[in-house]
């Protein structure tokens, strides 16, 4: 017998425990980092290895991601690019520029996610900060890395 995966299988793993927040902001992504970490003490980094790689048309984008993950590592973040020369990781929101996944197991996710969105909301970076339901995002998949 054997044991087949399905996307679908794969999509409600990655997304178990996990909430998503949406983000305008004009700023290019290390300097928005740059700017995140220096105003919410926090340490996103760029991570060349996670980046989420997509072939349209025979050519290929690449979306950074950032990560952090808290003292104790029971939350962890990351922060996608949601813009590559022209293409989207996530096309039914082209109007966000990151999409800020966070994932905690021990912690209740819903505060955290509320917490940080009053945050996000007070930096004069940041034009829109929003919760997105992942039921929402028809290309979660993209996310997955």
């Amino acid at each position: 017998m054997k044991l087949k995966i399905t996307n679908d299988d794969l999509s409600e793993e990655f997304f178990t425990n996990v909430q998503v927040i949406g983000i305008v902001s004009t700023l290019k992504g290390y300097k928005f980092c740059w700017s995140l970490n220096h105003h919410l003490s926090i340490d996103f980094r760029l991570h060349p290895d996670m980046e989420v790689q997509l072939e349209k048309k025979k050519l290929f984008y690449y979306f950074n991601i950032y990560s952090y993950a808290d003292a104790d590592g029971n939350i962890s973040h990351m922060l996608y690019e949601n813009e590559s020369r022209g293409e989207f990781l996530v096309p039914e929101f082209k109007h966000l520029d990151y999409l800020w996944l966070i994932r905690s197991d021990d912690h209740d996710i819903q505060e955290i996610r509320e917490h940080l969105l009053d945050k996000l909301r007070k930096l004069d970076i940041i034009q829109l900060a929003t919760y997105m339901q992942i039921e929402n995002i028809k290309s979660k998949e993209n996310l997955i890395i």
